[in-house]
């Protein structure tokens, strides 16, 4: 059965977008390629990646002790798989394939990637060479066009062999995990027709996308701002359940100040995917520990499939500490404002929240510890539909560790931050190109996805060109 896409995709360009192989490939092939791993375990996960010198070794050791042990003793309440699009969101399902429980050779979550580049695909260590979807006719790459990424998912029977291969990777999973880069071309123009498809499949589907870096070019901020509108309309219209969102600039600033305290510098995309991945494992796995008070593994998936937006918090409590219940406030209330991936200046819109705290086995959850976090939540989420409370005792820990979920909000401050920061530095390019008199002027428009209008669903491209612009080629040979 064909999959029929029922409204019109954010990036259609107006004109058939040319390939150099013109013909159509309704099947696509699986990758095969060398590659030599080496199998990493420590005391918590089981990585597999390659490793070839002394200083590879060690940054490997950093990374995984950075995972608390308690993983270990733990199984994880929610299985989920991980669908990578594009090159960032290749790298993100390629780190939750290197999550693997000591003495196992299957991963935790199951990935697939899916990509117009080859190379890109060559380049990912830990997802099966029988998982790594190449599209056809575009193995070059998007060219940070989204609209060429939208056409290569868009052709004739990819998206139906993707849905079966999904089908074959997760099966009996029922959660899915779609992870992108919004700032490029393939990750950007492919996410809202898989996760269409996969909806229609009638899979829970969550999105996971990165905004850009203020380092990054104006390309990859003008293509995420421009699609943050389409982005709101996936989370208002419950095309996804929800969307995790990870702020690079935010993860990227961390990862300097960890190589200013370690002197070991690495590739910042490797040690923030890891992040990515500590912080959903870690949270997955408390809910399956043992424990008279629980947040449990259903109360979990309630807030991460529950709509809106979702943030992440984690903090730790050295101990002794002779005033622990003040502790505990103050530190829940810091990691509520700054998100582990992302910060979130909207908390009062969001509808559920989950906190579980891990204790030394000496230590008591008593009735007021709880109180303490509930009277927290309640202050900063006054609309809370439901808040849940859980600890576990964890056997050899020495201090406290306090974890939260919530999930609701509309998209992070981040995203105006990054849409007004585009729109000064493109009116500032507009107005350079006016002064270049050898040149007509070729403005570059960019659209406010904030503003305020009554929201309709959408049918156009905002990555299209327009075919009537004002502006004409000032090298073309046409009248």
């Amino acid at each position: 059965m064909s999959i029929v896409i029922k409204t019109r995709p954010p990036f259609l360009s107006q004109k058939p977008i040319n390939t150099s192989q013109p013909d159509p490939i309704n099947n696509m092939e699986e990758l095969t390629m060398p590659n030599e791993l080496s199998n990493v375990q420590d005391e918590t996960l089981e990585l597999v990646t390659p490793v070839e010198t002394e200083k590879d070794e060690k940054i490997q050791e950093l990374m995984n002790k950075a995972q608390e042990s308690f993983v270990l003793d733990s199984k994880v309440s929610i299985k989920f798989g991980v669908i990578g699009l594009g090159q960032a969101g290749g790298k993100i399902a390629d780190a939750f394939a290197s999550c693997r429980l000591p003495g196992r050779d299957t991963s935790t979550y199951p990935a697939l990637a899916i990509n117009t580049c080859v190379a890109d695909l060559h380049a990912l260590n830990n997802i099966p060479e029988s998982h790594r979807v190449c599209l056809p006719n575009y193995e070059l790459g998007a060219m940070r066009r989204p609209e060429i990424g939208y056409a290569a998912i868009s052709q004739e029977g990819v998206i139906d062999n993707i849905l079966d291969r999904v089908t074959r990777v997760f099966e009996g999973i029922q959660n899915i995990i779609v992870a992108a880069g919004i700032g490029g071309g393939t990750g950007t123009g492919t996410l809202q027709v898989v996760c269409d498809a996969l909806v229609e499949k009638g899979f829970n589907v969550t999105t996971m996308v990165t905004f850009p870096r203020n380092l990054d070019s104006v390309e990859e901020r003008k293509n995420s701002t421009d699609f943050f509108d389409v982005f709101q309309e996936l989370l208002f219209t419950g095309s996804i359940a929800s969307a995790i969102n990870v702020d690079n600039n935010l993860l990227y600033g961390r990862y300097v100040r960890k190589v200013q305290k370690s002197g070991i510098d690495i590739d910042w995309k490797i040690d923030s995917n890891m992040e990515i991945v500590k912080i959903l494992n870690e949270i997955n796995a408390t809910t399956g520990l043992p424990s008279s008070t629980t947040f449990d593994g259903a109360e979990l998936t309630k807030i991460l499939f529950g709509g809106g937006c979702v943030t992440f918090g984690k903090a730790q409590i050295e101990l002794p500490d002779s005033s622990i219940n003040e502790t505990i406030a103050l530190e829940l209330d810091d990691i509520l404002h700054s998100g582990y991936l992302a910060n979130y200046g909207n908390l009062a819109e969001a509808r559920y929240a989950g906190v579980q705290v891990l204790i030394p086995p000496e230590l008591e959850f008593g009735t007021m510890m709880e109180k303490v976090i509930l009277d927290e939540l309640k202050q900063e989420m006054p609309m809370l539909l439901g808040a849940y409370v859980g600890h576990a005792k964890i056997e050899g820990q020495k201090n406290i560790l306090i974890y939260s979920i919530v999930s609701g909000m509309g998209l992070p401050e981040r995203a105006q931050e990054i849409a007004t920061l585009v729109q000064d530095e493109v009116s500032r390019i507009n107005e350079a190109e006016t002064k270049r008199s050898q040149f007509t002027p070729t403005e570059i428009n960019i659209k406010n996805p904030f503003q305020k209008t009554n929201r309709t669903k959408s049918t156009t491209n905002p990555f299209a060109k327009d075919n009537n612009s004002k502006t004409k080629n000032p090298f073309s040979k046409n009248d």
